[in-house]
């Protein structure tokens, strides 16, 4: 019913409240720590995080907010000359070769708010021809501009469940992603198809695009379909050859762990083993592949992932619970160099990315060091240059990656906290206490009483639960 308005808030309290919310989640880096602290003490929640869960339970926060960013002093909102510069480079009109009139399509994750890369394929003159467009940043950001300080500094976009910090101001980001019906400006990668369906030596063109069809990889329909269906033999053959040079490529399930309408965690084991899926990735591959040859076969230092360790022998077949663990193992770390080298899982003698230079920093300076070389200028960046900007961002690469994996291990065990049925495990390493294998969550979890035979199935349930620390521990269900 109507009524009187309700009374202004009063500042102080208002003040106070701002005070609380602000040292629930940034904690100890709250701008007046001490004595927000006392306050919270007062409410009966001196912790943060006894502060936000109570928070939370009033309805002031969204059940199972993420203070983790906040924590770490990051901030989502980019500061106002980066802003300011990414406004200017987004009003630039794309320039380049025009391809606009290819049949064009971006397949990605439903959702995704950076659209990288877009993909061709088409026959002139009885000759096939494919094409993979990748979003053109370089040349909107200048070297040693606010941006580009701004863009180190981030390294990567984060994504939570639910949540996304973009690398770049959004302004910047959605006038260059590559969605439908907008001319974008790309650096495309163009390859006739050979008899054998291998793609021919290509060209690099600094382009226009303009995609036709949008779709995810599950049942792409329309254009998205058809570029899916004329293009999967070529991503077989690609594979083929890479797993001939001694690749080791198992499609392997990945948990990902999100959030309902309810804002409550959910669970999904995802795969890529899609026809989509096929295509893009090769053609991904493809074009950093070949991006890392022209720079290798230049000289040029760049962003190469390198893997030079021989591939350790597989100890069990794919039919074994324990493969996906077992795979992982015999995977040699990645290092991350100015000079190129072997990356052996993915059979190819040099190999760079390229492909997300709207996600990550670090494609976006190998872009920067291509385009150079295919101006036929100097190098974008020296090797000494080049070396202190690979040290910064694989420092802010693995905390983002260290924070998106912290947030879904809080989240998992949310999750698991309410599962009331056992759940199947398999012993991965016995001991004290032992390590079991959920193949539904493709994760290893501590299991106390355990059989001390590897590879035994078993039932758990959850022993213990500390969704804030991200720990859970299992024991053996009771037999029924």
């Amino acid at each position: 019913e109507a009524g009187p308005p309700p009374p202004a808030p009063d500042p102080e309290l208002a003040e106070l409240q701002a005070g609380l919310f602000d040292y629930a989640l940034r904690g100890a880096g709250a701008a007046s720590a001490r004595a927000t602290r006392r306050l919270a003490a007062r409410l009966g929640a001196a912790d943060p995080d006894a502060l936000l869960e109570l928070l939370e339970t009033r309805g002031a926060f969204p059940r199972h907010a993420n203070a983790l960013p906040h924590r770490k002093g990051l901030r989502r909102e980019h500061g106002a000359t980066a802003r300011a510069e990414a406004a200017r480079a987004a009003a630039a009109p794309p320039t380049g070769e025009d391809l606009t009139a290819l049949p064009t399509a971006a397949i990605d994750e439903p959702g995704a708010h950076e659209v990288d890369d877009a993909i061709s394929f088409w026959t002139e003159g009885g000759q096939a021809y494919l094409a993979v467009h990748i979003a053109r940043l370089a040349d909107r950001v200048l070297p040693g501009s606010a941006l580009a300080e701004e863009m180190i500094a981030r390294a990567t976009s984060l994504y939570f469940p639910g949540e996304w910090w973009p690398l770049l101001p959004e302004s910047l980001g959605e006038a260059l992603s590559l969605v439908v019906d907008a001319e974008r400006p790309a650096l495309s990668l163009v390859c006739p198809v050979g008899s054998d369906g291998l793609p021919g030596p290509g060209r690099w063109v600094r382009s226009r695009v303009r995609v036709d069809a949008q779709s995810g990889y599950e049942a792409p329909e329309g254009l998205a379909r058809e570029l899916v269906r004329g293009l999967l033999p070529v991503a077989e053959a690609l594979r083929a050859a890479r797993l001939r040079a001694g690749a080791r490529l198992p499609e392997l399930a990945w948990l990902r762990v999100g959030l309902d309408e309810e804002g409550e965690p959910t669970t999904r084991l995802a795969r890529n083993d899609a026809p989509a899926h096929l295509v893009v990735s090769e053609l991904m591959v493809l074009y950093n592949a070949r991006a890392a040859e022209a720079l290798a076969d230049a000289g040029w230092p760049a962003l190469y992932r390198v893997q030079e360790e021989p591939l350790a022998p597989l100890a069990v077949d794919a039919g074994d619970p324990l493969f996906p663990l077992e795979v992982r193992r015999t995977l040699p770390p990645t290092q991350v160099r100015t000079m190129p080298g072997r990356q052996r899982s993915m059979g190819l003698e040099a190999y760079v990315q390229a492909t997300s230079p709207l996600r990550r920093a670090a494609d976006a300076l190998v872009q920067a060091q291509l385009m150079a070389l295919l101006a036929g200028g100097p190098p974008a960046f020296d090797a000494e240059s080049l070396e202190d900007l690979r040290a910064r961002l694989l420092r802010k690469e693995r905390r983002a990656r260290a924070l998106e994996e912290e947030r879904r291990r809080h989240l998992l065990a949310v999750w698991l906290s309410g599962q009331s049925e056992p759940l199947e495990a398999v012993v991965s390493r016995p001991g004290s206490p032992a390590l079991v294998y959920l193949p539904a969550l493709d994760r290893e979890f501590p299991c106390v009483d355990a059989p001390a035979t590897r590879g035994m199935r078993l039932r758990v349930r959850v022993r213990e639960c500390e969704p804030r620390a991200g720990r859970v521990s299992f024991a053996p269900a009771a037999e029924e």
